[in-house]
């Protein structure tokens, strides 16, 4: 199976997701991140694991460099809050909470990386 286009997704915030004890306690700087990362993710909250193609997509006005060592530093920390998973492949991530936390704005299921993700070897 080719791998897919990273998605692009249009994603509605729940309320909940300032409130909650989990993403209501993230500095806005990770925060922002999660939110980031929830637009490259399919709507299953899976997305391909590029760090480069990531930080370039979310932190477009920063250098290649600093670019790379901020993603690090806030994906670190939504790892240890268990709000990101890197998939033993390792070329797969997974946000675990985001079909609680974000909403599609089109009905339309997109599950591309799912899909990959399920179909490649670890």
């Amino acid at each position: 199976m080719t791998e897919p286009r990273q998605p692009a997704r249009t994603r509605l915030v729940r309320p909940d997701l300032y409130r909650d004890h989990v993403t209501g306690s993230l500095v806005p700087a990770e925060r922002d991140l999660y939110l980031g990362l929830s637009t490259l993710a399919d709507d299953e909250g899976y997305l391909l694991w590029r760090p480069a193609s990531i930080a370039a997509a979310l932190y477009a006005y920063a250098s290649p460099a600093s670019r790379q060592k901020v993603l690090e530093q806030r994906a670190t920390a939504l790892i240890a809050g268990d709000l990101l998973r890197m998939m033993p492949c390792g070329s797969c991530a997974f946000l675990p909470r985001a079909k609680r936390d974000l909403v599609t704005k089109s009905g339309v299921q997109v599950r591309q990386v799912f899909l990959f993700h399920q179909a490649h070897p670890a």
